[in-house]
C-alpha cells in the first residue's frame, strides 16, 4: 500500500494569500500606541503640576485663616493694643512671605482681619496675584 503525501504548502499559501499586502501593519499599530500614550502622559503631567500648585495655594490660604484666628484670639484675651501686633505680623511675613501685609480693623466688639500676600505661580508670567483674606469676628 502506498502512502501519497499532498504539499500542503500550497494549501497555506492560498489561505494566507488575502494578508499579504499587510506588511508593516503591526508596526504601525505600536507606533500609534506610542504616540497616544506619549500625549496622555504629558496630560498627566500637566495635571500633577496643577495639583502640586493647587496644593500650595491652599496650604498657605489655610495658613492665613489659621493666622487670623490666632490674632482674633489674642485680642480677645488682651485687648486691641497689646504688643503682640509686631510679633504676630513678623510671623504673618515668615509664614506667607515678606511681602504679605494685614490691615486690622475694630469697632468696639467687631474684629475684621485682612490678609493680602502675593501668589508665586507659572502661570503669573512674572506678576503674582494678590490674594486676599478677610476674617471677621466678634471680641
Amino acid at each position: 500500500m502506498k502512502t501519497r503525501m499532498t504539499d500542503s504548502t500550497s494549501d497555506r499559501t492560498a489561505s494566507c494569500a488575502p494578508f499579504t499586502n499587510q506588511r508593516g501593519v503591526g508596526l504601525m499599530e505600536v507606533l500609534i500606541t506610542m504616540l497616544l500614550v506619549s500625549v496622555s502622559l504629558v496630560g498627566l503631567a500637566g495635571v500633577q503640576a496643577t495639583t502640586l500648585r493647587l496644593t500650595h495655594e491652599a496650604g498657605l490660604r489655610a495658613e492665613a485663616a489659621r493666622l487670623a484666628e490666632e490674632f482674633t484670639e489674642y485680642m480677645r484675651s488682651a485687648g486691641p493694643h497689646h504688643p503682640f501686633h509686631s510679633q504676630w505680623e513678623r510671623r504673618l511675613q515668615t509664614r506667607l512671605g515678606a511681602e504679605a501685609r494685614a490691615s486690622v480693623a475694630h469697632d468696639g466688639k467687631l474684629v475684621t482681619i485682612t490678609l493680602e500676600w502675593p501668589e508665586r505661580s507659572p502661570q503669573a508670567q512674572g506678576h503674582d496675584a494678590l490674594q486676599r483674606l478677610t476674617h471677621a469676628a466678634r471680641l
